[in-house]
């Protein structure tokens, strides 16, 4: 099993860097290079669970199956 941690990146799918900030038992609180350039679409940080890091599928606002907010229209 891999072991995740803050300060661990992994890439996103526009080529962009997804960060690990901080960790719990399931998730991590994650940044993207890519998405942080729009302040306004992305305010916050991703949560992201460990096994979607593990499996590759690290997801933030560049996937293209990203679920809006209703408050993000």
């Amino acid at each position: 099993m891999v072991c995740i941690k803050s300060g661990d990146i992994c890439p996103s799918i526009k080529g962009g860097v997804i960060t690990i900030l901080s960790t719990t038992k399931d998730h991590c609180i994650c940044s993207c290079s890519v998405c942080e350039e729009d302040k306004e679409l992305f305010p916050e940080k991703f949560t992201i669970t460990k096994a979607s890091i593990r499996n590759g599928r690290a997801t933030c606002g560049c996937h293209p199956k990203f679920a809006y907010s209703e408050k993000d229209y």
